[in-house]
């Protein structure tokens, strides 16, 4: 079973809504979710947020955030998370950010993809080094490696609550 089969089908054990806002993954996590058979049951938003505008006005990162610890920080990230469930008020919010192409003037420290999965009892986040060598198909590869780390916290999330 694909891990977005397997995330869909606890959820809906659970009786358990999600929503999304993605950063670098474009909406990828959102696609494999609701590809599956069933998703409008627990789905119910995801949104693409680029810019930190959008990322301040419809997901709820605090600006002082932003300033201090950029877009692409752990702190960003969990209110991504945290702000998109509280503002649908989801059982689940998951927030991803991250660099999946290469970027000048960054420290090999600050050149990370960050997960974040939100629910009542707090915030859980992951992160790991993006492939940012340029190479073909990289971008794709990154953004596929994020929403799929995602969809494996969510399971072990719900999984977790079971026992």
């Amino acid at each position: 079973m694909k891990l977005e089969e397997r995330a869909v089908k606890l959820l809906t054990e659970k009786k358990l809504k999600i929503a999304l806002a993605e950063s670098c993954t474009g909406g990828l996590l959102a696609k494999k979710i609701t590809d599956v058979d069933g998703a409008s049951k627990v789905f119910e938003c995801g949104i693409v947020c680029y810019s930190d505008r959008v990322k301040r006005h419809l997901v709820g990162v605090r600006s002082e955030t932003l300033e201090r610890f950029t877009a692409v920080s752990v702190k960003t990230a969990k209110e991504m998370a945290s702000g998109i469930r509280q503002r649908t008020n989801a059982d689940i919010g998951v927030g991803i950010t991250g660099y999946a192409s290469p970027v000048e003037g960054l420290s090999d420290d600050e050149k990370v993809i960050i997960v974040a999965v939100s629910d009542m009892s707090g915030v859980s986040v992951e992160s790991f080094r993006p492939n940012l060598t340029g190479q073909q198909g990289a971008r794709a590869l990154n953004r596929e490696r994020a929403a799929d780390l995602a969809l494996q916290m969510i399971i072990e999330l719900i999984e977790g609550d079971n026992q």
